[in-house]
């Protein structure tokens, strides 16, 4: 597959601050080259979460193999497998990236708590 040029570069808007801070900014836009992200118009690849629905859907709906749709979306076929999986389990939700390390105060444990509470008192 020949990769298309660049579509053109949005003038300053704040949509990659947004959607960096909502963590779903693809880093690497340049790897999709799927003609619909290429075009510049509504899908926009720097869209991460756009980018998954319309890969899984692409596999999906429209029946192209998954070895091709990872290579049309510039991620490797583990991706595509589990963003399959995810939005199985959990929906539109599921694309979305999960939060990475530890998900609570795992080094508090009971005994340092009571023993944090003791001191207040």
């Amino acid at each position: 597959m020949s990769k298309d040029p660049a579509p053109p570069t949005p003038g300053p808007d704040g949509k990659p601050a947004a959607l960096a801070a909502t963590g779903t900014l693809n880093h690497n836009p340049a790897a999709v080259v799927d003609p619909s992200f290429r075009s510049g118009g509504f899908f926009d690849p720097r869209d991460l979460l756009q980018l998954r629905y319309e890969m899984v859907r692409r596999h999906r709906v429209d029946a192209v193999p998954v070895a091709v749709t990872a290579q049309l979306f510039g991620v490797s076929l583990p991706t595509v497998y589990q963003a399959h999986a995810a939005f199985e389990a959990a929906g539109l939700g599921g694309l979305l990236p999960k939060r990475r390390g530890p998900k609570h105060g795992h080094k508090l444990t009971p005994e340092i708590l009571a023993y944090i509470e003791q001191r207040r008192h």
